[in-house]
This record gives C-alpha cells, structure tokens and sequence, in this order.
C-alpha cells in the first residue's frame, strides 16, 4: 500500500476477466485456490515518491483481475440435457451479469480444466451468439490437464472413478486402504507409485465403470453430443490457446495433449505448450508454483494484453 507520501496509479484502464471452469468432482475449496491465485497475480501501476518521480512496477498492464468461477456438475457428462441447461444458464445469467460493467478495453479468458472443463466450455460456446450476450468476445484460452475433446470409454472410466474416490471422502479413506493399481489387493499398504499423484483405478470399481462407459459410449446420443461439443469448440474463433500438461499426468498422457496441439495448429489456433514435469492432473500450480506463474504470465503479455476484438463480420470471416 503505498504511504502518505507515495502516490499510486495503474498504468491501464482494462480489467482482465477470468471465467474458471472447474474439473469433474472439484471441490470448492481446490477451484478458489486457483481463484484467489488469479486475483493476487501481479499488475504494473506507476508510483510517485517523495522527489515527484514516476517509476513503473513490474507486472501485467491491467487495471484489476475480475474472477467468474462454475462448477460443472458431473451428471452433465452423462445426461447432454443437464450440461446444456447448466451451460445456458451460466452463459445467460453469471456471464451476462459479470460482463454488464465491462469496458470495451477489457479483455476476457477461459482458464479450463481437465476434460470437463473443456466440455462444459464446449457446450458454452453454443450459447454465445444468443442477443444478450452476442457482444461477448473471448481473447484466449488456458487449457489446464485436458486435451480439447480426446476422450474415450478408458478416459472416461480413470476420470470418474478418480471423481468418486476424491468426492466421497469416507468411502475414499476406505477404499484407498486396499488399492493396487489395476490389480486385486494382497494387503492393505497403499501402492508407492500413486502416494502422491490422485487415484485413478480401483480394483472394484474399475470395471463396472469402465463396462457402463463401454455401453455409454456406443448410444447415438452420446455420440453425437461429444462430436458437436468438440465441433464447436473447432469452429468458434481461432484465439490463442495455452496448453499446460505434464510428464507424469496419469490420465491424460502427453501424447494426448501434443496430438490436440498438432490438429488445433492445423486448424488455426495460436496454440503455446507449458509442459512440466513430475507434477499430476490439475496440480501444476501447486508443484511448480514459480514455472506456472511464468507461463500464464507470458501466455498473457504475448497474447492478450494487447489483443483487440474483432468485430462480428471480421469474426466470421477469420472461422
């Protein structure tokens, strides 16, 4: 806070708005994390001391930081109905709300996790050329742990039986007692490999869930509401995309990542990699706190800082 005799000015006008899309089964708390992680991230401003002096403090040339934050429910990957009711709510109420005040200048991001994120974003997007939100333009895209639309029964199956074993605490505790990895427990010792990497596999769930999304996956229905999902995002506006994935990531490998990138390259999107190592699904902040901060931050002053908005015949042109 700047003294009695320190005057303090930002260096812009605009604000940089954030939507959050959580991943499927995230708590609360695990999203406000990266939340209050947006809202603290360092902003330029200009100071004046004591001599009259202006100098300049490092840091992004916004104004403030405004954060947007949903909760996909996990019956939407299920149901396609409850993620278009969820998807046009939000788009029409939370999203309307949050862009009423904002400026022309403002710029505004998608920061995306895992799969469901994607999804969820994915179903969005279709409700964005309703009138009331017509004028909503989306600068860039920060794809955490997920590869756009790379899913199969496998991914769907390590993705939900994770979701219930970190959703469901008591049956968790439970049920971790007696995990190996794709094979029926000897004893009750917790497997070394997946003591600090979340659960994907479970020697009892495992195959009913994996069994159900085999069945699931064949429906005509499902089909086709994973192909427009997937199809929407590949015609919206070909903005910049930030993929951030690691090495150890163990549900979605990444081979899966560098083959969304190569196709998403190929169809125009300003695509940029932050690839880590060691750190797993959804974790890379908490890992690698200072090489995260670095990414996002460049992705930012490369990318959108200086991003104008096309106007809505210049947006049709450009798909």
């Amino acid at each position: 806070m700047a003294s009695a005799t320190t005057v303090q000015r930002a260096v812009s006008s605009a604000k940089l708005r954030v939507i959050t899309i959580g991943w499927l089964g995230c708590p609360e708390r695990a999203l406000n994390k990266y939340n209050n992680w947006w809202k603290k991230i360092p902003l330029q401003a200009q100071r004046r001391n004591e001599k009259g002096e202006w100098t300049s403090t490092d840091g992004l040339r916004f104004r403030s930081v405004e954060v947007l934050s949903i909760r996909p429910s996990m019956s939407g990957w299920l149901f396609p109905a409850i993620a278009r009711r969820q998807s046009s709510r939000f788009v029409a109420q939370d999203l309307k709300n949050f862009m009423m005040q904002a400026r022309p200048e403002d710029k505004l991001i998608v920061h995306s996790f895992s799969a469901n994120g994607n999804y969820f974003y994915g179903h969005a997007i279709n409700w964005l050329y309703e009138p009331a939100v017509s004028n909503v333009y989306i600068h860039g895209m920060i794809s955490d742990s997920g590869p756009p639309f790379r899913v199969n029964a496998d991914t769907f199956t390590r993705g939900f039986v994770g979701a219930i074993l970190a959703k469901f605490t008591v049956v968790a505790k439970k049920l971790r007692s007696s995990i190996r990895l794709k094979e029926k427990p000897k004893d009750s010792l917790v497997a070394k490999e997946t003591a600090n990497h979340p659960i994907y596999e479970h020697w009892l769930l495992t195959p009913i869930v994996r069994r159900f999304f085999e069945l699931w996956m064949k429906l005509n229905s499902t089909k086709k509401n994973l192909v427009d999902t997937r199809q929407a995002f590949l015609d919206s506006d070909k903005i910049p995309i930030l993929m951030m994935y690691s090495e150890a990531d163990k549900l979605f490998p990444p081979s899966d990542i560098q083959k969304s990138i190569t196709q998403m390259k190929g169809l125009g999107f300003q695509v940029t990699e932050a690839k880590f190592e060691k750190s797993a699904h959804v974790s890379h902040l908490v890992t690698h706190p200072e090489e995260y901060n670095k990414a996002v931050i460049d992705w930012l002053r490369d990318n959108i800082e200086n991003a104008v908005t096309p106007t809505k015949e210049l947006r049709e042109l450009q798909k």
